[in-house]
């Protein structure tokens, strides 16, 4: 199963997609827009897992996810995974 933990903001988000063991398999900075996460979704085979961390407007997010998206401990998806820019303080 796949994981992937976004960092949502109000115009764009960032996935950072892991393996069972932990190992970054993409990162994909893209527009905050239903249309995007669901291609980005559809591009991966089998069961799938979504954690996100955002400060307001997620509900769009936790809709789109089913089963319903587990909101994330910041500490658990380092920084540096979800942002290599540093765009997310």
């Amino acid at each position: 199963m796949v994981q992937h933990a976004i960092a949502l903001l109000k115009r764009s988000l960032t996935i950072a997609t892991l393996s069972d063991q932990g190992a970054l398999l993409a990162r994909r900075r893209m527009p905050a827009s239903r249309l995007e996460v669901r291609r980005y979704f559809k591009s991966w085979d089998g069961p799938q897992r979504a954690v996100a961390e955002s400060t307001g407007s997620w509900y769009w997010l936790a809709d789109l996810c089913s089963p319903p998206v587990q909101l994330a401990d910041l500490f658990r998806f380092p920084e540096p995974l979800l942002s290599p820019d540093s765009t997310i303080a």
